[in-house]
């Protein structure tokens, strides 16, 4: 089990959207941004021999509803741009980190199933150099479960950077807005062998 099963749920033709869930991980990290020593989201990659690893963490302290945009339609206004490439009109990614004071952005893009981050790889990638062509720091990281498996090859052939679902369903499993889809998280939350802490 995994967290895509959690996604087809109630049934894997009839299910939550992908939009539904963005929504829940962008509260999930506003709840979790609130407490005294908010953790940080952890990152992973995902190798040729089908292995995943620990590779860093984005830091989310400070995170609230002014910085912390879900779909919101890009454009030259929030990095004080002059002008925002036609190519990249009508681009909402799913979440934005966006710091102005220190010009950096982070994008989250979200899977759960069915869609394929080979629909929008190559405009995010492009989209990121444009932005620190401008002087902004930028990051791109997707948000997947381990069992979205049509991706690996595509991730470990691009070097894509990975938040894990079943690592942040487990961090929100106590709070009240996990608590409120009235069902066990644990069966969902599994990482890969190779991610799990070593047991003493």
């Amino acid at each position: 089990m995994n967290a895509t099963h959690l996604f087809g749920r109630p049934f894997v033709k009839f299910h939550n959207s992908e939009s539904w869930w963005t929504a829940f991980f962008a509260l999930a990290v506003l709840h979790e941004a609130r407490l005294p020593a908010p953790r940080p989201l952890r990152v992973c990659s995902h190798g040729h021999d089908n292995r995943f690893s620990w590779i860093g963490h984005v830091e989310i302290e400070g995170l609230t509803l002014d910085n912390l945009i879900v779909e919101g339609p890009l454009s030259e206004y929030p990095f004080a741009l002059p002008v925002w490439p036609t190519v990249y009109f009508g681009l909402k990614p799913d979440v934005a980190f966006l710091n102005q004071a220190t010009r950096s952005v982070t994008f989250i893009e979200v899977k759960t199933i069915g869609a394929s981050v080979a629909g929008n790889v190559l405009v995010y990638a492009d989209l990121a150099e444009h932005l620190r062509s401008q002087g902004w720091t930028t990051h791109v990281y997707y948000l997947s479960s381990h069992g979205h498996e049509r991706d690996w090859k595509l991730i470990s052939e691009r070097r894509l950077q990975l938040i894990l679902w079943e690592d942040v369903l487990a961090q929100a499993a106590t709070t009240p807005l996990a608590q409120s889809l009235g069902i066990d998280l644990d069966p969902y939350v599994t990482l890969p062998p190779e991610l799990q802490e070593p047991t003493t």
